[in-house]
């Protein structure tokens, strides 16, 4: 198995540079032969297909997620065979597999060569993609609702990050934390609830809706809710006990009476 590595960066105007160390430079040049005519070998050829189709599919989708001051490495693991392979005459085909929206992990590139001397192999790629992430600038304990002040960005390889990532802090501001997490974790939506705004046994305002009359009485909140959640709530003016939706703080919707 061949290993070739390269690093990309992306400027923030989505042109790429392309700084490679001396010690890559003399991998690539001692392992990606030339033809005695000049010409690309095969094995560069195939290299270049998928690096090209690499480059491609992460360039596409940080459009998509507009991402800002990324960077690419790209590492190619290729057949030793390949070695023996004619060179294309004409630029082989290129084609990702394995590869969902967020998912660049498990990339694999299927490139053939088509014509009289045709050819087909699989490379397989491993890169990194350095992107600024919401991380926590300090430990935060369970419950802590977060502020700007609890957040940085720092560059990850969101490739290796499992459970999700935010690109804007302002995303998560105003957010109550799940469970404690540690200084420079990754956070993103999953790490995070709305904020807690009634509690239980706190007096509400229970408001019921019916062919556009709306009703407003005095309720006694039994759970605990957050902005959008459904808790029961007592009717302190019929003793009955209600399914509301939590609207904002001190303020319940009726959905439905319970059987109690």
């Amino acid at each position: 198995m061949y290993f070739s590595k390269l690093h990309l960066a992306s400027s923030l105007n989505g042109k790429f540079l392309f700084p490679v160390s001396a010690a890559v430079l003399w991998l690539f040049s001692a392992c990606a032969t030339v033809a005695a005519n000049g010409l690309p070998s095969a094995r560069l050829q195939i290299e270049s297909a998928a690096r090209q189709a690499v480059n491609q599919a992460v360039n596409q989708q940080a459009k998509r997620q507009q991402w800002q001051d990324w960077q690419l490495r790209i590492a190619l693991f290729v057949a030793q065979d390949v070695a023996n392979y004619p060179r294309c005459a004409t630029p082989p085909e290129a084609q990702l597999s394995g590869l969902s929206a967020q998912d660049f992990s498990r990339m694999k590139v299927n490139v053939r060569c088509t014509g009289a001397l045709s050819w087909q192999t699989t490379v397989t790629v491993k890169p990194e993609i350095l992107l600024p992430v919401v991380t926590a600038r300090h430990a935060l304990p369970r419950e802590h609702l977060l502020t700007a002040q609890d957040l940085v960005m720092k560059k990850q390889n969101i490739v290796a990050i499992r459970g999700g990532y935010e690109t804007k802090i302002e995303k998560l501001s105003g957010f109550s934390v799940k469970r404690r997490l540690r200084e420079g974790q990754v956070i993103s939506l999953q790490h995070v609830d709305k904020p807690q705004v009634i509690s239980r046994g706190q007096q509400v305002t229970l408001v019921a809706s019916q062919q556009g009359i709306e009703a407003r009485t005095q309720g006694e909140a039994l759970q605990n809710g957050r902005a959008g959640s459904m808790i029961r709530v007592k009717n302190l003016s019929s003793e009955r006990i209600v399914l509301a939706q939590v609207v904002s703080a001190g303020l319940v919707k009726v959905v439905a009476e319970t059987e109690e």
